[in-house]
Parts: structure tokens; sequence; C-alpha cells
């Protein structure tokens, strides 16, 4: 039909300054860009792609929570049997007897607190803190049940009594523990 009205044009002699467009510009012309369900079909997949990473991003934070608390606690147990053997005197007037780490499961967030343990000449114990605050554990992470204090004798440097701290991540599902020995060992 369209060669049809290209001969009745030619005849009439109206095509003479006229270009009709071709078929291959019509469809240059629209394949130029994107259409609507392709722009909508890449915007779910980026949407499902940020939502996807937030959430991992959110599951690891979480699990950092519990793995800080553990490595600062972890520290903190090594740093008072280190002020113990090598028996670093802060507060004490009288005799230094060493250095006791105690929990505090009912507060919140739930604490643990560094302390100097001195002993008079009478025999009577008094404690004084190594830092002004007790060391928070992060939202989320609490000790299971209530852990006995640690203390790290001067000299040797060994545990009075060895235990087993146990740490908990209530939102991850995650435990982490920590033994020390009376040895002095802490793993």
């Amino acid at each position: 039909m369209f060669r049809n009205w290209q001969k009745l044009c030619r005849k009439k002699s109206i095509m003479k300054n006229r270009i009709l467009p071709s078929t291959s510009s019509r469809v240059a012309r629209t394949g130029a860009g994107f259409t609507l369900i392709e722009l909508l079909l890449v915007i779910t997949i980026l949407g499902f792609i940020a939502s996807s990473s937030f959430i991992s991003l959110s599951r690891f934070s979480k699990q950092q929570g519990i793995n800080v608390a553990y490595e600062n606690l972890k520290n903190d147990l090594n740093e008072a049997k280190s002020k113990a053997s090598s028996q670093v005197v802060k507060n004490c007037a009288n005799i230094l007897v060493g250095y006791e780490v105690t929990f505090n499961s009912a507060s919140t967030p739930k604490t643990y607190r560094l302390w100097e343990v001195c002993k008079t000449s009478a025999g009577v114990e008094s404690v004084s803190p190594v830092r002004t605050t007790a060391v928070s554990l992060p939202s989320g992470v609490s000790f299971v049940g209530s852990p006995s204090p640690i203390r790290f004798l001067t000299g040797s440097g060994g545990a009075q009594t060895g235990g087993t701290i146990t740490l908990t991540n209530n939102i991850a599902s995650q435990d982490k523990s920590i033994t020390v020995y009376t040895s002095g060992v802490i793993k």
C-alpha cells in the first residue's frame, strides 16, 4: 500500500522537495531509550539488593557486640593479671593483695569493674577502683548467671579462684566464654 502511495505522489509531483521518514529511522528513534517496565525492573532489583545487604549488616553489627565485649573483658582480665604479677600499686597505702574483677548482673546495662585489693597491717581488706567508671556491656549482651569475682594475687599473677565467665548475646543468640584458671591462664 505504501508503494502505491509513492507512485501516486510521483505522478502528481508532490514528493519533489519532501522526504518521508524511512522505516529504519523510526526503529532507531524508538529503540534509543528504556521502557517503563525495564526501569521498574532495575529499580526493583536494586531495592532487593539494598534490603538484603541492610539485613546482613544488621546481623553483623549484632554479632560484633558480643565480640567486642568478649575482647574487652579478656583484655581487662589480662590487665588485672599483669598489674598483680608486677605489683603495680595505685591507691594502696598498705599491703597490695592483688587485683580483682567483679561483675554486676543486676544493673542495666550489665557491668564489670576492676579493683585494686589492699590489706591493712591488721589484716582488714579494702578495695579501690582502678578506673572511675564501671565497664558496660553493649546493648543485648549480658552475663549468663552471676559470675564470681576473679582475683589475681600479687607476685605470681595466679588467680585465687578460677572460674568461667559466659557472655550471651540475646539478640543474635550467640554465647562466648572466658575461662580463668588458678594458674592465671586466661582462655
